[in-house]
C-alpha cells in the first residue's frame, strides 16, 4: 500500500508504527513491527506486510488420561483457527521429559486451572501461565491467552 505525504510536518501514526514528516523532506519513524520502504524523491511510503505473531504453547502429558485427550483434541480444533500457533509436546513418559517439566515448574510458584500445585496432568505453559488439569475454565484461559497474541 502506497501513502501519498502531501504535506510537511504530518505525523501519520498505525498501531505498527509512528511516521513524521519534517520540514526538510526528511522523515523520522519509530518503528514497532512493522517494515516500511521509504522513497523521499517522490514522498511515498510503501508499507511491508506485518508478519503474523507465533504463539509458543508447551504441554506436558501422558497420552492417555481423559484430561489430556480432551486437550490434545480442543488444540487440534485451534490450531486450524491460529495456524501459527506452535504446540510443544512431551511425554510424561519419555525419559527426561521430568527434568524438563521441573525446569518449567520451577519459573511458576503455582499452577492455575484443575489443580493449584501442578498435581494434574496435562501441564501446560503458555504466555507466562501454568495450567494443571484440563475442563472448560481451562480451555477459556488458554484460549485467551492465545488470543491476546492475535489482537
Amino acid at each position: 500500500m502506497k501513502t501519498d505525504l502531501l504535506v510537511n510536518n504530518i505525523e501519520t501514526t498505525t498501531p505498527e508504527k509512528s511516521i513524521y514528516v519534517c520540514e526538510d523532506n526528511t522523515i523520522e519513524q519509530e518503528q514497532k513491527e512493522n517494515i516500511a520502504e521509504i522513497d523521499i524523491e517522490d514522498n511515498t511510503i510503501e508499507e511491508m506486510p506485518q508478519e503474523e505473531k507465533t504463539q509458543k504453547l508447551v504441554m506436558f502429558h501422558n497420552g492417555k488420561g481423559p484430561m489430556c485427550i480432551e486437550q490434545l483434541e480442543f488444540l487440534e480444533d485451534i490450531k486450524k483457527e491460529y495456524i501459527k500457533l506452535v504446540v510443544e509436546e512431551y511425554l510424561t513418559t519419555e525419559e527426561g521429559t521430568h527434568n524438563l517439566i521441573y525446569e518449567f515448574m520451577s519459573n511458576h510458584e503455582k499452577s492455575l486451572g484443575v489443580s493449584d500445585n501442578f498435581g494434574y496432568l496435562p501441564i501446560t505453559f503458555i504466555n507466562n501461565h501454568a495450567y494443571s488439569g484440563f475442563n472448560n475454565e481451562v480451555k477459556k484461559m488458554i484460549t485467551k491467552d492465545i488470543k491476546e497474541v492475535y489482537r
